[in-house]
């Protein structure tokens, strides 16, 4: 479990913000978009920041909120389980093992990266990669059990 020390100073005023976001519910993006502004203007070198989580949908299984620096904007994309699970990623690793958090330094062109994407940001002129996850419930990799009561004509999952 990731230790929390107290929040005072200009972090409680961000934390503040992010309360009276989800207060007033706010969308994804908006958090997103005002939450990478803030930690901008407290002096945080933030060039792309991601929230991700799975859903239970019909037509999808996750989502997908990108912000960068160069837009200034977050965009939204879903996925299904093929696109989640086509390639190893830092957030289907943490999905699956609990992992909560997860650091590479990616300015050391002699090292080797576990993930695709690693390799890719660094491609890009990244230097360093930060990745929090913040499970819900008690299993590391949830899986969705029936749907309705069981009997003969339960849909499973």
């Amino acid at each position: 479990m990731i230790a929390h020390p107290p929040v005072s100073g200009e972090t409680a005023s961000l934390v503040a913000w992010l309360h009276q976001q989800a207060l007033i519910g706010a969308s994804v993006e908006a958090i997103l978009e005002g939450l990478c502004a803030e930690a901008l203007a407290l002096g945080l070198e933030l060039d792309r920041a991601v929230v991700a989580y799975l859903v239970f949908h019909p037509q999808f299984d996750g989502m997908t909120f990108t912000w960068t620096r160069d837009t200034g904007r977050a965009e939204r994309q879903a996925a299904t389980q093929p696109d989640i699970r086509r390639l190893p990623s830092p957030f289907l690793h943490m999905q699956t093992t609990g992992t909560e958090e997860l650091r590479f330094r990616l300015n050391d062109r002699g090292s080797s990266l576990p993930f695709p994407l690693l390799s890719h940001l660094r491609s890009l002129g990244f230097t360093d990669y930060f990745a929090f996850f913040q499970p819900f419930g008690s299993s590391a990799d949830p899986t969705l059990g029936p749907i309705c009561r069981p009997g003969p004509s339960c849909v499973k999952a």
